[in-house]
């Protein structure tokens, strides 16, 4: 990544600069007490250990945390917040790993992540696995959580779609340690399936990732386990085939 140093970088020199000057010393005062030459052996050895700990593991910390950069998960807010079609709500919020959807259908999903590092989000992407004919694909983005549930106020940013059907979408912003960002997604399912989901989080270090699983399921009936609670498990609607809201063409 180009651009000014960072403060850290400059910590680091100025202990490289230490440890350096420390260890001349050492050698210089060679004809001194022991006690002055460890001291200044082991100053030095400290600086070196900052130096490289700003310089080498730091950076490598980063990059690590960085290619798993949020918790994700799927919301299922109470039924006194959003109408939901496809799952039976009570008055809880719920937190999901896997969702379960109705087959050639049209339904509103919340997608959400909590940065686990502050990152710089350039581009969000996110979709499923599987063939391209059969697989669920996000068709629009619309900002619900904050808003009034009938509003259907797009999401924030640039909005694509690639040739494999993944959803893009282009928006530079800082994202802290805490924060929970919450997108809907309008998504199209077609043949019954488990597809798994990948996100991307492109930042302007490295490119992230998180996954989820979509199942699709002809009448729904697959229990989604829910992250929030202990022992709570959340019902699909058992929707008919017949009763979708559309079908592909």
């Amino acid at each position: 990544m180009l651009g000014h140093p960072s403060p850290s970088d400059y910590r680091a020199t100025r202990w490289a600069i230490v440890a350096a000057l420390m260890g001349a010393l050492a050698v210089v005062l060679g004809d001194v007490s022991v006690g002055i030459q460890l001291a200044a052996l082991c100053i030095g050895a400290a600086g070196l250990y900052l130096a490289l700990h700003n310089i080498v593991i730091r950076p490598w910390l980063r990059t690590r945390r960085l290619k798993k950069p949020c918790d994700v998960r799927f919301v299922v807010r109470g039924y006194q917040d959003v109408t939901l079609n496809y799952v039976i709500q009570d008055d809880e919020r719920h937190i999901l790993n896997e969702l379960v959807l109705p087959s050639h259908s049209i339904v509103e999903i919340e997608f959400g992540y909590k940065p686990q590092v502050p990152i710089q989000l350039e581009v969000l992407i996110f979709g499923c696995e599987g063939d391209i004919d059969s697989k669920p694909y996000v068709i629009g983005a619309y900002d619900k959580f904050t808003g009034r549930p009938a509003d259907d106020k797009l999401a924030e940013g640039d909005h694509r779609t690639d040739i494999n059907k993944n959803w893009h979408t282009i928006r530079k912003v800082a994202r802290s340690v805490g924060g929970h960002f919450v997108v809907t997604y309008r998504v199209q399912t077609s043949h019954a399936g488990v597809y798994p989901v990948n996100i991307a989080f492109m930042t302007n270090e490295i490119e992230g990732s998180g996954e989820l699983t979509i199942r699709v399921e002809d009448r729904p009936t697959t229990r989604m386990r829910c992250r929030r609670h202990e022992g709570c498990w959340v019902r699909p609607m058992p929707i008919s085939p017949s009763a979708s809201a559309a079908r592909p063409s």
